[in-house]
């Protein structure tokens, strides 16, 4: 089998890619190169902590930005009119996300880092000018 057959059969089993390790992974690392460019940092700039707390929000901003998308495109109801189940795995992955913005926050400001560089991102991505 070619790659593409491969991949094309792994991605068919995706319903909304929501819990795709493949999916998740390669969103988180968009989301993280561009926070972190947002703020003007480098990896390298944070330690294990706060690369930690980046990694988790990454990775359920991640989720939220996938299942938003499925969302967009088929609804929050399923043919047989029920919820998608995959709701709570969202509001889950939208609580996480706010958790951990909040708590690498906390930790950039107690590091004597880059608190406010943060702060201008999140005043700019969910301030009350974004519905926030």
């Amino acid at each position: 089998m070619t790659a593409a057959v491969v991949e094309q059969r792994r991605a068919a089993s995706t319903r909304h890619g929501g819990r795709s390790a493949v999916r998740v992974g390669a969103s988180a690392r968009a989301h993280r190169r561009r926070l972190l460019r947002q703020m003007n940092l480098r990896a390298g700039d944070l330690d294990g902590i706060g690369l930690g707390l980046l990694d988790g929000w990454a990775r359920a901003h991640a989720v939220v930005t996938i299942l938003t998308e499925h969302y967009s495109a088929n609804g929050l109801f399923l043919p047989s009119g029920e919820v998608d189940p995959s709701l709570k795995t969202f509001l889950s992955a939208v609580g996480s996300t706010r958790l951990q913005l909040q708590r690498l926050s906390e930790h950039l400001s107690r590091a004597g880092g880059h608190q406010d560089a943060l702060a201008d991102y999140i005043d700019a991505a969910y301030g009350q000018d974004n519905g926030g």
